[in-house]
């Protein structure tokens, strides 16, 4: 497969994305649509922090089944635009939940190894990874368990100066790398804020949602 990233697709095509509501609505229905898509799968988030995302989708799970959190909680391993190596740096959280399992370490410590024991595909990822290199690494090594109908939530896709050098760069990789095929589900509204902050203080990053398709 070719190397050029340009199809895959123009700036048009992302912003023409149906906004599917505010980060919570966005997360909601794809939480729904992995449960559609893959019932009985288990679900992953890789970029935790302090796990206000996976409080979320825990609200979503089914009670037998898991979600595997993988985190260094050490902060960004390096410079990612203007936010420096070590900052997101967070406490572990301490879920009062069974279907929540920490995995804590860098990804190309805990993916493989964890990866040989599942036998079972993922039917919902997670990808706040931010960077280039984090998301690659996780995305190769998750091959295996990512599906027809698996869904992925990419946190920090676009509407940034470096946005083709990361996420979206990594997965276009993964796609062309494994012989993929995908389709966009929507994003976030980019105005919409958190609904747990009081500050009303929204974000640049546009979350995008895709579904794996081959």
């Amino acid at each position: 497969m070719g190397s050029d990233l340009e199809p895959h697709p123009p700036d048009a095509e992302l912003e023409s994305l149906e906004i599917l509501g505010g980060v919570r609505d966005l997360q909601k229905f794809c939480c729904v649509l992995a449960l559609k898509n893959c019932p009985g799968l288990d679900w992953a988030e890789f970029g935790v922090s302090r796990g206000i995302g996976a409080t979320h989708f825990l609200e979503h799970l089914p009670e037998t089944n898991r979600l595997y959190l993988f985190d260094s909680w050490e902060g960004l391993p390096e410079d990612w635009e203007n936010h420096k190596e070590g900052q997101y740096r967070s406490p572990v959280p301490d879920f009062k939940d069974g279907r929540a399992h920490l995995i804590k370490g860098l990804f190309s410590d805990t993916i493989p190894g964890w990866v040989k024991t599942q036998k079972e595909p993922l039917g919902f990822l997670h990808m706040d990874a931010d960077l280039y290199s984090s998301t690659i690494l996780a995305l190769d090594y998750l091959n295996p368990l990512i599906v027809r109908g698996t869904i992925i939530l990419f946190d920090e896709y676009y509407n940034y100066a470096g946005w083709r050098d990361h996420e979206h760069k990594a997965f276009m990789e993964f796609i062309d790398k494994h012989n993929r095929k995908f389709r966009y589900i929507g994003k976030n509204d980019k105005h919409a804020a958190f609904p747990e902050r009081n500050d009303q203080k929204t974000s640049k990053f546009v979350r995008v949602a895709v579904e794996i398709l081959v």
